[in-house]
């Protein structure tokens, strides 16, 4: 798998020692360079120098914190020493190029099976915040036998990514945040983080509706039912991996039975659970991204 290259301008001031953290990096345009794709570096405002003035910000103005591995950088058209500290180079401007692992996002909808809402609000997650979105349909149309080995299904899906050595990261919407929570119960160490968006991720006690009242439960309940069961076996390793988001109010799913006790569970202002969906991947897709990539 060809691994992607990401060009920067870097700051003459940078911290006294570099490890796998950037040094303090703005995105601009280099000459000649590919427009510039990535979003997690660690950015800061004061930097002095030639070009500073031309600098972009990454993303806005807020601040995006990753970890780089330190490979081949290059300088003036020189290459640098094999993971060499920047401080070590002479305090001018850099066009410096970095090699990265990939970090795909493997994207489970809902009951509708629908891939195509959530392809187009992730469209552009690859060039702004360099992260590759995989949207993968579950299968819920079916009989509760059906439920393993579409799973099975979609844990050989991830584990196709996990095998080149690419960061993978899993993100379901409605009925697709229990079935990534059911793939990731199974190779924890190998996913770097999961995202529920508005799904039901335990049956819930005295709730409305009931898991019974639910529509297409046929396979949604043993994917309840299972993701329940796996949550008691969560270390708090395993939940400090995990994001929640869930509305203000939802029809379709009790908010109650949409949190993890231990992870982060965020919720934003929305009402209605299409709404949600649809706010968490657009105006709230900040939440997601900066904890994808501080995870």
């Amino acid at each position: 798998m060809a691994v992607p290259s990401r060009w920067y301008y870097v700051s003459p001031h940078p911290p006294a020692s570099v490890g796998t953290d950037c040094p303090l990096i703005h995105r601009t345009a280099a000459p000649g360079a590919p427009a510039p794709g990535l979003s997690g570096v660690t950015e800061r405002g004061d930097t002095t120098g030639a070009g500073c003035a031309r600098a972009r910000p990454v993303c806005g103005r807020r601040p995006i914190r990753a970890s780089l591995a330190p490979q081949r950088r290059y300088c003036g058209g020189h290459r640098a020493t094999e993971g060499s500290a920047i401080g070590q180079l002479p305090p001018l401007w850099y066009t410096v190029q970095v090699r990265e692992r990939t970090h795909h996002v493997v994207i489970v909808p809902g009951l509708s099976d629908n891939p195509i809402g959530v392809a187009w609000l992730t469209r552009d997650w690859r060039a702004h915040y360099g992260l590759t979105p995989h949207v993968v349909r579950f299968g819920w149309r079916g009989q509760p036998d059906d439920f393993a080995p579409r799973l099975e299904r979609l844990g050989r899906y991830i584990d196709g990514l996990v095998a080149p050595g690419a960061q993978v990261s899993l993100l379901g919407t409605s009925a697709g945040a229990s079935a990534v929570l059911n793939a990731f119960f199974a190779r924890r160490d190998d996913i770097r983080s999961v995202v529920s968006v508005c799904g039901r991720l335990r049956a819930g006690d005295g709730v409305y509706p009931s898991l019974d009242q639910s529509r297409n439960r046929l396979l949604f309940k043993p994917s309840v039912l299972c993701c329940d069961e796996g949550i008691s076996r969560l270390t708090p390793a395993d939940k400090a991996k995990i994001l929640t988001i869930r509305p203000l109010f939802d029809e379709l799913v009790p908010v109650t039975t949409m949190t993890i006790a231990g992870a982060t569970n965020r919720r934003i202002l929305a009402v209605e659970h299409m709404v949600g969906i649809y706010l968490a991947l657009s105006v709230y897709a900040r939440l997601i991204v900066d904890f994808l990539a501080r995870v």
